[in-house]
């Protein structure tokens, strides 16, 4: 109960990004959830929510902090996320649940510049997501 009242008190939201196969796996997901996962094609997870690299979410599990988002729309929301194996997914947390903050590292944001110039004009990316 004090967890969940400090949570809707809080003026941050300070959230990490995962890749969408990892998760599910440490998060005991069963085949048939695996399987809508894959043929979904999601990328990443933010938030309990699995998503797709177009930032659609495909997935809810029942975590608590998806509600963070709706109960504190003013909060500030800090993502924070590394590694080149989750680009994909970070680019996909973006665009599903924009971050006022971005904190990445080199190798995470030179594959996302990299992904984003080798699709440009193939995939949803838009330069402006990122200006």
């Amino acid at each position: 109960a004090d967890t969940l009242r400090m949570m809707r008190n809080a003026d941050v939201i300070i959230f990490g990004v995962g890749r969408a196969d990892e998760t599910a796996e440490k998060r005991g997901l069963d085949t048939a959830q695996l399987r809508m996962l894959e043929r979904s094609q999601a990328v990443g997870e933010v938030l309990g929510d699995f998503i797709s690299l177009d930032g659609q979410v495909v997935y809810r599990s029942g975590t608590l902090s998806k509600d963070l988002m709706a109960d504190k729309p003013d909060a500030t929301r800090i993502m924070a996320a590394g590694g080149r194996r989750k680009s994909r997914a970070i680019l996909a947390a973006v665009r599903s649940h924009p971050p006022h903050v971005l904190v990445i590292d080199e190798g995470s944001a030179r594959a996302i510049a990299q992904y984003a110039k080798e699709t440009k004009g193939k995939d949803h990316f838009q330069e402006a997501d990122y200006a």
